[in-house]
């Protein structure tokens, strides 16, 4: 097997995503954090990817705050699209790839079965609409370029539904939770993996890592294959614990999403699927 060193670079190291990323260690990434890099600085940006030539840029960065999007649309706007644009333009200068990760709440929810990259985006709320922004802007350019789509993350470290959702079934207490809107969950860990061993790939490329880059650029839906609901998944939280024998003590009913009114819309139905990244790649979700 061809093995070359590539040069990768790792936004975001320390969220949910990058964090999961770089622990694995399947990879070494340069990763400046926030305090070293501002992103919404096109000059800085620009600089720091001239300076380190990389030859893949990894964005795991963004606004997710989906409800405080509608009071702040312009901080929305401006790290999903802005910071996104001058990750391209200095991607584009320096001849460097760029990842860049995307949601599904690009979509409205209303196909009835899951989406797949052809599909037309209507994204409902100013969160989806920022990050539409920014894969479009990541899709126009003419760089060897990547938006995966993603959904519903969670893992064991930091504020998620499944870590808030763990503690909350070792409680007394009644837990109320939504039936009837439904996506992809999607482990970090699995997703980190699934992107590891993508970068594998294209390290051992016959040719380069940059010719598997070309090759392949543009929109993939990157998602586990299950499509639940927010309830069913607490079932199956709930079943973990169980099988590890510790002790259920919350009740749980299943409830509509409109028990718990929201500022954002939300798509009902948002599961991606994923078959054109994993036929291109042969890499399972």
């Amino acid at each position: 097997m061809i093995r070359r060193f590539m040069k990768a670079v790792l936004l975001g190291s320390n969220g949910l995503l990058g964090g999961a990323v770089s622990a694995q260690g399947a990879h070494e990434f340069i990763a400046p954090r926030h305090s070293e890099l501002d992103l919404l600085d096109h000059a800085a940006v620009r600089a720091c990817i001239a300076a380190q030539k990389p030859d893949v840029v990894i964005n795991c960065t963004a606004y997710s705050q989906v409800d405080a999007a509608e009071d702040e649309p312009e901080k929305a706007y401006a790290l999903n699209h802005l910071a996104v644009k001058n990750l391209v333009d200095a991607c584009d200068a320096a001849q460097s790839s760029l990842v860049h990760f995307s949601t599904d709440f690009v979509f409205d929810g209303e196909k009835g079965s899951a989406y797949v990259e052809s599909d037309a985006p209507n994204a409902l709320g100013v969160y989806g609409a920022s990050k539409l922004a920014g894969e479009q802007a990541v899709l126009a350019s003419p760089g060897a370029h990547f938006a995966f789509r993603v959904s519903w993350l969670y893992g064991p470290a930091g504020k998620n539904f499944f870590s808030g959702v763990r503690n909350w079934l070792q409680e007394e207490r009644h837990l109320p939770i939504v039936s009837d809107q439904t996506s992809t969950p999607n482990d970090v860990t699995n997703l980190a993996r699934v992107l590891n061993a993508w970068l594998s790939l294209a390290k051992t490329h016959p040719a380069s890592s940059q010719a598997f880059f070309k090759q392949h650029r543009g929109l993939y839906h990157c998602s586990a294959p299950e499509v639940m609901s927010r309830y069913e998944f607490a079932q199956r939280v709930a079943e973990d614990l169980k099988s590890k024998g510790i002790q259920v003590k919350a009740t749980m009913e299943p409830v509509p999403a409109s028990r718990f009114p929201m500022k954002a819309k939300r798509p009902a139905h948002s599961g991606l699927n994923s078959a054109k990244f994993e036929q291109r790649f042969g890499i399972t979700l």
